[in-house]
């Protein structure tokens, strides 16, 4: 479809009963698309922002400190204390409880592929929610353990595994 520009003019000798049959003619055409061009001296606004992007604030270096290494190193040093803060709770959850929350989850998932919908009713979704959020939680304290369940010979020496200290 051909591309139609208008342009605003300024001409004060234009009534706008002269304009309306063009506006018309232009309106009567369907996949015409209508842009009113902006003046030459203005810069896009586009333009204008895109003059203005810096390098993000990690990636920007100070000649004199050398702030570069120091911003990387205090994100170790959060990523450090995130990963402390984790393991002090994981390890706080038993692994039976994380257990008992995978086949939760696992019938959370089928239901919301088959019906596009959580768990139905108040307790199973409640019992849903507490089992998605406890399952990332302790998954620290039952990682380890799997290996053993998996080896056990029966459903008691599973449990037996997850529940020892």
């Amino acid at each position: 479809a051909p591309l139609v520009r208008a342009s605003r003019t300024s001409h004060s000798s234009r009534s706008s009963s002269s304009r309306a049959p063009a506006m018309a003619a232009m309106s009567a055409v369907a996949p015409v698309c209508l842009r009113a061009s902006a003046p030459s001296a203005r810069k896009s606004r586009a333009g204008r922002i895109s003059s203005r992007v810096a390098a993000p604030a990690a990636l920007r270096t100070s000649a004199v400190t050398g702030r570069r290494a120091q911003g990387m190193s205090v994100r170790a040093d959060a990523m450090k204390d995130a990963m402390d803060k984790y393991n002090e709770i994981t390890y706080k959850i038993p692994p039976i409880v994380t257990a008992a929350t995978v086949p939760v989850v696992a019938v959370s998932l089928l239901a919301k592929t088959l019906t596009g919908h959580g768990l139905p009713g108040t307790l199973l979704g409640a019992i849903e929610g507490v089992s998605w959020l406890v399952l990332p939680l302790g998954l620290g304290s039952l990682a380890p353990r799997l290996g053993d369940v998996g080896k056990a010979g029966d459903f008691g020496e599973g449990v037996k595994i997850l529940t020892q200290e």
